[in-house]
């Protein structure tokens, strides 16, 4: 990675929003296939310290519902769960997020993903 292509984060509270930005050497596609396809998913999401994905549905469409499912590392069971909002292959995917011990509704604003060749 070059010096400017450090991962890099900015937080603002206030607002409930963090916009992180990474460089990753594949192409957009490629990327947007291990957001969405259900056999990548649980190969990169998670870490054993903490909690791993076991397993990912997906209908990659607008209005289409996505849940992932695992371990935590207490060896409790967890799930996830979503709606896709927006879906432009290989450049843009927005989704809910809903997770039971949030006690909140889901986001439609989070989280986002914005792919560019570089």
């Amino acid at each position: 990675m070059a010096g400017n292509d450090r991962p890099r984060a900015i937080a603002d509270v206030t607002a409930g929003t963090i916009l992180a930005t990474v460089t990753i050497a594949v192409p957009p596609e490629r990327v947007f296939r291990a957001i969405t396809a259900a056999d990548q998913i649980p190969l990169w999401w998670g870490a054993d310290n903490m909690y791993r994905t076991t397993k990912h549905t997906a209908d990659v469409r607008p209005g289409g519902a996505w849940r992932s499912e695992g371990k935590g590392a207490d060896g409790r069971d967890f799930h996830v769960q979503g709606e896709y909002v927006e879906v432009e292959p290989p450049h843009r995917l927005v989704m809910t997020w809903k997770a039971p011990w949030d006690g909140v509704p889901a986001d439609p604003a989070a989280p986002g993903f914005r792919l560019h060749p570089d």
